[in-house]
């Protein structure tokens, strides 16, 4: 699987490995064209942004803000194509498919930037070259390595081509965390700072354009008085000017579509009372709109659903809600009814795998070869779970190869799966129930995974140096063997640190005493942080410590000391010959996971904890 690299000099320096190309408009079309199109008058102001032309020469930046569902990105999308030689480049934030890391923000505009200019691709080319490790630096040091001063080495005449073109950030709420003491709202406002420091200072030559939700911290972030100066602020509101009149339109060629798809509708379906109906429940929201179209053209092909035609499905929508479901918002009642078409025996297989690809949000582990060897499903039975949602998600390619993962139409639906109070006990992906069933998945994942593993490799590494297998990276079975071990591992550990391991749950306890850690760390290293290890180790039953995790105390210590053993080392994972070392070697706060020492003064010193 060949992986696209815009830097391929004699140094092997390459930009690929610290972006995410999946989140440039350029290579992903997240709306249809009926949705975008509509979206061209979802703002008063639109016809300006799709011409480039900006309210003043002060304003740098411009941000639109608008609620969730209103059609951002839709306008953002649209916005892009309308640009054409105006347009530089982009990045959709997506925290439902995992193109949220803010460490590949940056990379991400430079590698658009650098296919356009071939002075600013020289320029790249030898901050790579002298210092491969930029792209895993702070987001300042990113900024000023790949735009700062790369742009003042810029030729004249790239120059003057990039002068005030634009770049178009959306989602930026969307953002992830960049670590553990760097939350989500530290990085958006890292990124708004260093966006609005460009700009005022005009250290970069172009304009941007960014998008989001109006979450208070990115209010207050753009209401400083450097922002303001520099800043165009526009809102799409819930109820946009002429709203109805573009949704109607919009399902209008919707509904046109699915009777040349089934030939038996009448022509006259739906009628302009149902099709009326159907826009006041969208409430100004292209998500519902959208939504609800899928749902009334796809069938899932399940047995339950086999005799449920389009006509059928609009009728299910336009029937009020009874009981508790009556105070849901609409899109969230539309939600539950597309949930209530998966049959109760697979609801527990679309729910883990509902859970398991909101876990973390590197791209790779949202494949559907990822996901269904970690669950320990087949193609066959991963499908028929997931195919009662395609009006919500899709099944699509990476980066032009042959590698499907699950892409979600829009976040209010993930939104809705992680809240209880909307998805309900039934539905709601974080329940200690479905946490059971992803966890022993999981376990049983770590127990088959050494006869999978046909060498040992030291490439891998999971959280020590942020170096996970990529998209980019896998290759081959055994990459593809030694990602689902990464997703595995992260998952166990990273539970406890939420406390969301069942340590009362006695299978689970000994399915993880029979996993062989030692063949696992001797095919790949990963590293966790020492505060989930030392909770795990405290709260695990007494009886089960000999068998899962020992601590060590001062005593052993002394004696490694004494035989030249790194004094770092705090745990044994295992027991007898599947004992693998989780060590901490410097002052750092995690704990490596290594195979066990086989030197023969090694193992005399390792013989005291026995």
């Amino acid at each position: 699987m060949d992986s696209p690299s815009i830097l391929a000099n004699s140094s092997g320096a390459r930009i690929t490995g610290g972006t995410l190309i999946n989140a440039s408009v350029n290579v992903v079309q997240k709306y249809p064209p009926l949705l975008r199109g509509y979206s061209r008058r979802a703002s008063p102001q639109h016809h300006q942004l799709g011409g480039g032309e900006w309210k003043s020469k002060n304003a740098r930046v411009m941000w639109m803000d608008g609620p969730a569902g209103v059609g951002k990105s839709a306008v953002a999308q649209t916005w892009s194509e309308e640009l054409e030689e105006k347009f530089l480049a982009a990045f959709f934030f997506s925290r439902a498919n995992g193109w949220n890391q803010p460490l590949r923000f940056f990379p991400t505009l430079a590698y658009q930037l650098a296919t356009k200019y071939e002075s600013y691709r020289a320029a790249i080319e030898g901050v790579i070259s002298r210092d491969p490790l930029v792209l895993e630096m702070s987001l300042e040091a990113q900024f000023r390595e790949l735009f700062v001063k790369p742009l003042r080495e810029l030729s004249p005449d790239d120059r003057n081509a990039i002068e005030d073109t634009i770049i178009i950030v959306d989602g930026l709420d969307e953002c992830g965390p960049i670590n553990t003491k760097l939350d989500h709202v530290k990085a958006q406002e890292m990124i708004i700072k260093l966006i609005i420091t460009a700009a005022a200072s005009r250290d970069s030559p172009f304009l941007w354009g960014v998008i989001s939700r109006p979450e208070s911290h990115i209010v207050s972030a753009f209401a400083s008085k450097q922002a303001h100066a520099v800043t165009w602020h526009l809102t799409l509101p819930l109820r946009a000017p002429n709203v109805d009149e573009d949704i109607t339109s919009y399902l209008r060629d919707a509904f046109a579509t699915i009777r040349l798809k089934y030939h038996s509708i009448s022509p006259s379906w739906p009628s302009e009372n149902s099709l009326a109906q159907l826009v006041k429940q969208s409430d100004g929201l292209f998500a519902y709109a959208s939504s609800a179209a899928r749902y009334i053209e796809r069938s899932s092909g399940l047995p339950s659903e086999s005799r449920l035609g389009p006509e059928d499905r609009l009728q299910s929508l336009l029937e009020p809600s009874s009981g508790l479901r009556a105070s849901f918002s609409k899109l969230d009642q539309l939600y539950l009814l597309i949930m209530d078409q998966i049959p109760k025996a697979v609801l527990p297989n679309t729910l883990v795998i509902l859970r398991a690809s909101q876990w973390n949000n590197r791209v790779l582990w949202k494949s559907i070869s990822i996901l269904s060897s970690l669950l320990g499903m087949s193609n066959p039975v991963f499908y028929n779970a997931i195919s009662p949602l395609y009006s919500v998600l899709q099944v699509t390619m990476a980066d032009n190869k042959s590698y499907p993962f699950l892409k979600f139409y829009h976040a209010s639906f993930t939104d809705f799966l992680g809240t209880l109070s909307r998805s309900t006990e039934e539905y709601h992906i974080y329940s200690a129930a479905v946490n059971c069933l992803l966890y022993s998945a999981s376990l049983d994942t770590l127990l088959d995974l050494p006869s999978r593993i046909q060498q040992p490799s030291d490439r891998y590494t999971l959280l020590d140096t942020a170096h996970y297998v990529d998209l980019e990276e896998c290759e081959t079975r055994q990459d593809e063997t030694i990602a689902v071990g990464q997703f595995a591992m992260d998952l166990i550990f990273e539970s406890i640190s939420r406390n969301q391991f069942a340590h009362s749950q006695q299978h689970m306890l000994e399915k993880m005493a029979g996993v062989d850690w030692n063949a696992h760390a001797i095919a790949y290293e990963v590293s966790f942080f020492n505060a989930w290890i030392k909770r795990f180790a405290r709260e695990l039953p007494r009886h089960f410590r000999s068998q899962i995790i020992n601590p060590h105390n001062i005593i052993f210590k002394a004696v490694w000391v004494l035989f030249g053993v790194p004094i770092g080392w705090n745990y044994v994972l295992g027991k007898g010959a599947k004992r693998a070392l989780l060590s901490k070697p410097s002052r750092r706060q995690l704990l490596t996971f290594t195979p066990y020492p086989q030197a023969t003064w090694r193992r005399i010193a390792l013989s005291f904890t026995y």
